[in-house]
């Protein structure tokens, strides 16, 4: 038998070094590999471009309008027909009753409203004498969702009527409705009676009346809005922070339109005294105090402001009331706040503040009677509110998609791909819901889409560990591995050699044997 060599270790060595060897690479990599990777649930990466791409060029709300009455002898080629689809149909026979025997257009209105389903606008040819002398000859909208064009017999004019459907558009290139109110499920409507001389001056309101016979019905018409929760509240000793002067020409005490930015900020931190996670709509009452009583609020150019109020937009209103005060300093003066009043400020300043729209043109609008808000002007809010649900869940996921392809080792749990799918599901059904007029509907499933969107974008998890570029995970890793694996290497290096060495040997001693 041969010696064995002199340099070649023993055979314990050779099957120590191979079974650390072994166990490195068959354990210990898959090992660490396994509890290295970062978690990454399959998102619909495709879906969610697709959805962004669409909804950015190519999404439109139609809306149907109908042209009752109208005798047309040839086509007519009318305007924006990606935002309305137009039909030219007769009046129904009870149409025709309301027109023949109510006796003013208000009571016509009152009458078709029972009879005009939402989500679409009748435009109804009018020919009544009595009308056109009170509104003259020209378009008047209703209270609902119908549009009368008052004429004598004359054909009918549909520049003027398409220029007037502009403002049903339901997209706008004006985004200033959309600058009015911060995008939210939900809102707190704070109403608040500040009153800086409590001792002078002993104020009471009865806000819950004005609250049921004011606000409410217009929240009823919001409910597929948004969530109102309306709180109220008094408070004492605070103050406005402004300077009024003195004009001796008209005995107000008069406060200049540049005073008016620096009002909110002492003001807002004292304001609030709940916690919620939805925007607040602040609406102030400042009672003058008797020392700088009657206080007037004027414009820019120096005129007064009818309202004595100003708007802020996305915070709500302030308005200033001046209340009956006593020639006697010593007396303490109970006076009730009169509840019309201040409504007749802040019911505008809320339209405002939502962002109800205001018509352009040679149009008529007939009184509303009352708080609430109009089925047209609900429409269109509610259409405005839906694309920017849309708009704002297709940016967000397409942010988190650009986030997760960025930074390739954040965490995706299931959680936040359930959030994902149940997202771009909603959003496809809300897109589906809208093209066939369901407003209602569609917003539910917008206002699903819009919180998983937050819900997946604003994760915990997402940010449950420090990111690192993958050169600095490099700079970590190898002074960890380079002292293990340099032996290891070694090792299989020597294991190679000595196996090559006996393959050699054994066919060098089988060549010979032949």
């Amino acid at each position: 038998m041969d010696a064995k060599p002199k340099n070649e270790p023993p055979s314990w060595s050779l099957w120590t070094s191979l079974s650390y060897a072994m166990v490195m690479v068959l354990i210990g990599i898959p090992l660490w590999w396994k509890t290295t990777t970062v978690q990454r649930a399959p998102l619909p990466y495709q879906e969610m471009l697709m959805l962004h791409e669409f909804l950015t060029n190519n999404f439109r709300i139609q809306v149907d309008v109908h042209f009752k009455g109208f005798s047309i002898t040839e086509d007519v080629a009318l305007e924006n027909t990606a935002y309305f689809k137009y039909n030219f149909i007769p009046m129904a026979d009870s149409e025709k009753e309301v027109m023949k025997k109510s006796k003013d257009l208000y009571e016509v209105d009152k009458s078709l409203c029972s009879l005009s389903p939402r989500n679409e606008l009748n435009i109804y040819y009018v020919d009544r004498v009595e009308f056109r002398k009170e509104y003259g000859q020209r378009i008047v909208v209703g209270n609902c969702n119908s549009i009368y064009y008052l004429s004598n017999s004359a054909p009918p004019n549909f520049e003027i009527i398409t220029s007037i459907l502009n403002n049903f558009k339901p997209s706008s290139n004006d985004n200033s409705s959309e600058l009015n109110l911060p995008l939210s499920i939900g809102y707190d409507v704070l109403l608040s009676l500040l009153v800086p001389e409590p001792e002078v001056f002993d104020v009471t309101w009865k806000i819950q009346y004005g609250i049921k016979k004011y606000i409410e019905p217009m929240l009823q018409k919001l409910n597929n809005f948004a969530e109102f929760n309306i709180r109220s509240q008094i408070l004492y000793y605070i103050r406005l922070n402004v300077r009024p002067k003195f004009n001796k020409d008209t005995g107000n005490y008069e406060v200049s339109y540049d005073q008016l930015p620096i009002v909110i900020n002492p003001v807002e931190s004292k304001l609030t005294s709940f916690v919620s996670q939805n925007p607040a709509l602040n609406f102030l009452v400042y009672v003058a105090p008797c020392s700088s009583s009657p206080m007037q609020i004027m414009e820019e150019d120096g005129s007064f402001i009818d309202s004595n109020g100003f708007f802020v937009p996305q915070w709500g209103g302030i308005q200033v009331y001046n209340g009956p005060c006593s020639s006697s300093s010593n007396d303490t003066t109970p006076h009730e706040v009169s509840i019309r009043s201040i409504m007749s400020v802040i019911i505008p300043q809320f339209r405002a503040l939502i962002g109800v729209p205001r018509l352009t043109g040679d149009v008529a609008v007939l009184d509303l009677r009352g708080s609430a808000l109009r089925d047209w002007e609900v429409d269109i809010l509610l259409r405005r509110r839906l694309e920017h649900l849309l708009f704002t869940s297709a940016n967000t996921l397409m942010s988190l998609g650009n986030l997760l392809d960025q930074i390739t080792n954040i965490v995706v749990t299931e959680e936040v791909g359930e959030e994902v799918e149940q997202s771009v599901n909603t959003l496809k059904l809300s897109y589906n819901e809208a093209k066939e007029g369901n407003l209602e509907k569609a917003l539910r499933y917008a206002i699903t889409s819009y919180k998983s969107s937050e819900i997946a974008f604003h994760h915990p998890s997402n940010l449950a560990q420090l990111y690192f570029p993958d050169d600095q995970k490099y700079a970590i890793y190898i002074p960890l591995f380079l002292p293990v694996g340099i032996p290891v290497l070694l090792s299989l290096r020597s294991i190679f050699q000595i196996l090559k060495n006996r393959r050699k040997k054994n066919e060098l001693e089988k060549s010979k044997s032949e």
